[in-house]
């Protein structure tokens, strides 16, 4: 999704200055909040240190570097106890790598690959060389998850710069996807399949038109919301109801406490 929208939003206005300003304007304000209320608000509330202690520890103030993007998950004596133990926001950790997609939509920009979407076509093939022959990808401990989030990010470039093929012919591409994705999974590849569909569905779905939920941007972004704020909710409500707490229940005070 993400792929596809700031690569619109490049084609659309390809300055470079603006294009970081809009990228920065989306990421950052949020970024600074949960941070601010992750120290000064849920640290002190759910940490078993003393309030001295965990005011005078390093990495209290260290939890700052989120702002930079240099992503840190812990704060001191923050959530110990927790099924996903000192995670406070762990979902932070693919900021960074989006943020350098961001960076690299300029480059592919500047060098013209959007006007000639074939260089894209070679950037796809290189991460799916890196990530799945030189590095085995998802079967692998250490992943590179710059290459792998990446190829998503590209699937989502390259939907954008063919949709004036595939939208008149959304039916037929579905169908090939589907049974392409079919004969991944007969020879037990569950991970190119996904490839192969999700980011499809994903923006056929996300760009339809629904009544009532396309009021939903009037508010701002409620994906970035969504994702940004749900793990310190979920670890705070687990911490104060119990490990017990299942998905549902964390799933509706999530989104009833973002709402």
């Amino acid at each position: 999704i993400s792929g596809f929208l700031i690569t619109q939003s490049w084609c659309n206005d390809p300055r470079t200055l603006q294009y970081l300003y809009k990228r920065l304007l989306r990421l950052w304000p949020a970024l600074f909040l949960v941070t601010l209320l992750s120290v000064f608000v849920l640290g002190p509330i759910e940490t078993n240190l003393t309030l001295d202690e965990y005011w005078q520890s390093p990495q209290t103030w260290g939890y700052f570097r989120n702002v930079i993007f240099s992503i840190r998950h812990e704060l001191p004596g923050v959530f110990s106890n927790s099924p996903y133990p000192k995670a406070v926001n762990g979902s932070l950790r693919t900021i960074p790598i989006e943020f350098k997609w961001y960076i690299m939509i300029i480059l592919l920009g500047l060098i013209g690959f959007f006007k000639r979407p074939v260089g894209l076509w070679l950037v796809m093939v290189i991460l799916i060389y890196i990530v799945f022959w030189k590095h085995n990808g998802p079967y692998e401990n250490t992943r590179k998850w710059f290459a792998e989030l990446g190829i998503f990010f590209m699937a989502g470039c390259l939907i954008q710069r063919y949709q004036y093929y595939w939208r008149p012919r959304i039916l037929k591409v579905s169908l090939v996807l589907s049974l392409a994705a079919m004969a991944f999974l007969a020879v037990g590849q569950i991970y190119p399949a996904v490839i192969l569909v999700l980011p499809m569905v994903s923006i056929i779905f996300g760009t339809a038109s629904w009544a009532g939920i396309n009021q939903a941007g009037r508010w701002g972004d409620p994906s970035y919301g969504l994702y940004i704020y749900a793990l310190p909710l979920q670890q705070f409500w687990v911490s104060q109801l119990g490990i017990e707490t299942g998905f549902t229940t964390l799933l509706v005070i999530s989104l009833t406490s973002i709402t």
